[in-house]
């Protein structure tokens, strides 16, 4: 069936909201790339068609899955109509507006199915998170890298001090061997007060990467369009001095502002 492009799960016409939400979720089956489809009701949570499909199948079928999923295929279920019509001649579900993530087709297939396109809110966020979350993760890599050479260089210096525990501090000019040990330490006790230097500035560059995040969350978060567009605009006012990529991702979100926010005074969406 998917190979045909039909949907795999006929579901009855029940009281749909007009909302549909598209994602999709890709796995592996014994070795073989799929891809997982499923259309779900904003509004009530329901399943409205699922379908797994091959992987490579995925953008071919993707405007057909979500047409078809637009009609009501109760008539597949039903056994007085062993040969129902073509999906796409049956009569349409309630349909008002396909919420999705930022794949480019989505606008144009709603489009064609004389829907308006929202783009869902919760995928921005993680869209916009997920660079920001490798860059933390290299920079607690850097952290623990920095701790571990500390720990280490901690390790020897008490060693060296266990070692001359009790004797005067001052070297003589003829213990040439512990000068060199001295000499060592001063460098390594020098070295791990650089690393923790660094890394006091590592946690506050992660710090202000979660700050970020956060105050990016509470823009979709607002219960009026003017407050999440006043939490906007104090980020986009101050574009010149943000990070790379949360600038980035405020001026990508600045082109279609209005229609991202509408699920605020949507609840449907």
């Amino acid at each position: 069936m998917a190979a045909e492009g039909y949907p795999q799960s006929y579901k009855k016409n029940i009281d749909l909201s007009g909302f549909p939400g598209h994602d999709e979720a890709f796995c592996r089956i014994n070795g073989e790339k799929y891809s997982f489809l499923a259309m779900v009701d904003s509004n009530n949570q329901r399943i409205i068609n699922d379908q797994l499909i091959p992987e490579e199948e995925y953008r071919d079928l993707l405007e057909t899955f979500i047409t078809y999923s637009l009609k009501d295929l109760s008539s597949y279920n039903n056994p007085d109509k062993p040969n129902p019509p073509h999906p796409i001649l049956l009569p349409d579900l309630k349909k008002d507006t396909l919420i999705g993530d930022g794949l480019k087709e989505y606008p144009n297939i709603a489009k064609k199915n004389n829907m308006d396109f929202h783009p869902c809110g919760f995928h921005k966020i993680m869209n916009q998170r997920k660079p920001i979350w490798k860059i933390q993760k290299k920079l607690l890599k850097k952290i623990e890298s920095n701790k571990n050479k500390i720990e280490k260089n901690n390790e020897k210096i008490n060693k060296y001090y266990e070692k001359y525990k009790g004797q005067f501090k001052k070297i003589g000019n003829k213990d040439k061997k512990r000068r060199r040990e001295k000499d060592k330490v001063t460098k390594m006790e020098k070295e791990n007060k650089d690393l923790k230097a660094k890394n006091k500035k590592l946690k506050k560059e992660y710090e202000e990467y979660e700050n970020y995040n956060e105050r990016i969350s509470e823009i979709f978060k607002q219960d009026t369009i003017k407050k999440a567009k006043m939490r906007f605009n104090i980020l986009n006012n101050q574009i010149d001095k943000l990070p790379d990529e949360i600038a980035k991702f405020i001026r990508k979100l600045g082109k279609n502002l209005d229609q991202t926010l509408s699920h605020i005074e949507n609840k449907n969406i």
